[in-house]
């Protein structure tokens, strides 16, 4: 592939991680409106982030299987697709069965891209691919920026959630257009016969499970944060998604420092500071009695998060490479997973302990992902001894 076409396809992965980013937080800061607008509470929201997730899950791990055997191109553009029609559907839906459809078609499609085109990195790149793995998930975060951002200045002019959902599935239309004049090279995974047994170890599982956990941090900020900052910090609509913005600009700024930072430290000791760190930093947003700490604590949870997911990536893509797609499937499926558990249960925890109380104890996911990287050097620590005998 000439240098021309690596850039053009290099550009486009940025702009369909940005689409992801926009479909996955635009309902974040409209969640209020939503809710006031179909009369539903915490605990009816989140039966549409459970079935929303289960479709994502299962489309990411056929996804993954599919992009292995015909490539990553017809997975991308369908990604898209899906979740154009799916914003544009959330902004005509009148009733709580309605959004459940339309929340889920854009749950699918984005199942379809953060795999895909982590693997066309990894092809494209595969020297640097921690580096460009990073830089491509930092547009996850303007793509975020652009949602939550974009969406109180729109509210603030008098737009409602409607025309920006709206205006969402236009962004993302614009994405499809540009990547179906895209020519996607080839992988050498194309048509390779698919070996459950090569992902049944002890490493897969543990990657597994740190995404399960970053899954649901994520999440969990995503759609509570807008509500806990006006419920519980008192802000405005126009500030609480200013605070989600600053989280998505630190993660856009986490990702990019993790991207030059990763050749230095290597991917598993990146994780562990940023894990420390999103730990300390999750806490002090939701615990803290003064606002200016909770919207600092948000936003150092951006910074902190923002290479974790790309780095997890990066080490499956590494670890499994005959099998790529199937496998950064499987992964993003975990966050899925997570992203299924967890903000429900932080909503029927807000019931008891308020909207507060429920995030500082989900802060406590930041602790499998510790594990898991003690759990990846410790294996890879007894596998050297094994292998020089």
């Amino acid at each position: 592939m000439n240098a021309r076409s690596s850039v053009g396809l290099t550009v486009t992965a940025f702009l369909g991680i940005s689409a992801f980013g926009l479909s996955a937080v635009v309902m974040g800061p409209l969640l209020p409106l939503i809710m006031e607008a179909l009369k539903t509470g915490p605990e009816q929201i989140g039966i549409i982030f459970f079935w929303g997730n289960i479709g994502f899950q299962i489309v990411a791990v056929l996804g993954g299987n599919l992009a292995d055997r015909y490539g990553c191109r017809p997975l991308v553009l369908t990604g898209l697709v899906l979740m154009t029609f799916g914003n544009f559907f959330c902004g005509r839906i009148d009733s709580l069965t309605g959004l459940v459809f339309a929340y889920g078609l854009v749950w699918m499609g984005c199942a379809m891209i953060p795999g895909q085109l982590t693997s066309l990195m990894v092809d494209l790149h595969p020297a640097r691919r921690g580096m460009f793995v990073n830089m491509m998930h930092s547009f996850f975060g303007l793509g975020a920026i652009l949602a939550s951002a974009g969406t109180g200045l729109a509210l603030l002019n008098g737009s409602t959630w409607r025309q920006v959902y709206g205006w969402a599935a236009l962004f993302v239309l614009v994405v499809l257009l540009v990547a179906a004049t895209q020519s996607f090279p080839r992988s050498a995974r194309e048509n390779h016969p698919f070996s459950i047994k090569s992902l049944l170890n002890p490493a897969f599982f543990t990657l597994l499970g740190m995404m399960i956990a970053y899954g649901g941090i994520e999440l969990c900020m995503t759609n509570w944060i807008c509500l806990f900052m006006q419920k519980e910090a008192g802000l405005t609509v126009f500030w609480s998604s200013l605070s989600l913005s600053f989280f998505w600009v630190a993660m856009v700024a986490g990702r990019l420092g993790s991207g030059m930072l990763v050749h230095r430290l290597g991917e598993k000791r990146l994780v562990v500071i940023l894990g420390c760190g999103g730990l300390v930093s999750l806490l002090m947003a939701t615990l803290s009695p003064w606002p200016v700490l909770n919207v600092a604590g948000v936003t150092l949870t951006g910074l902190f998060c923002g290479g974790i997911f790309p780095c997890v990536m990066s080490l499956g893509a590494h670890r499994f490479p005959s099998q790529a797609g199937t496998v950064l499937g499987v992964l993003v499926a975990g966050t899925g997973t997570g992203a299924m558990i967890f903000p429900p249960l932080a909503g029927a925890l807000s019931v008891s302990l308020t909207l507060r109380g429920a995030l500082a104890v989900m802060s406590a996911l930041f602790l499998p992902i510790l594990l898991g990287i003690w759990k990846l050097s410790r294996d890879e620590s007894k596998a050297k001894p094994e292998m020089s005998h």
